[in-house]
């Protein structure tokens, strides 16, 4: 069964986030999603290069006023 997370780093800037995110997805199974809450403008752009480069599917980007949300879904290994 895929489980969802989320991962609350509103507040932090560069490179916390980004750190945070490989480490919770490191330890999730492949089809669990992990939603992301951020408001640190720099870590749109890492988080977007990251899923591209690497075993993620980025679901949605949302923006939610004061914060946004990312939602990612780690992918099966190849």
């Amino acid at each position: 069964m895929n489980t969802e997370q989320t991962l609350d780093l509103k507040g932090f800037t560069c490179p916390i986030p980004l750190l945070r995110t490989k480490k919770v997805l490191k330890q999730m199974a492949a089809g669990d999603v992990l939603k992301i809450l951020i408001t640190d403008p720099n870590t749109k752009g890492d988080l977007n290069r990251f899923c591209q480069r690497g075993n993620y599917e980025m679901i949605d980007e949302i923006s939610q006023g004061d914060h946004d949300v990312f939602i990612i879904r780690k992918c099966d290994k190849e």
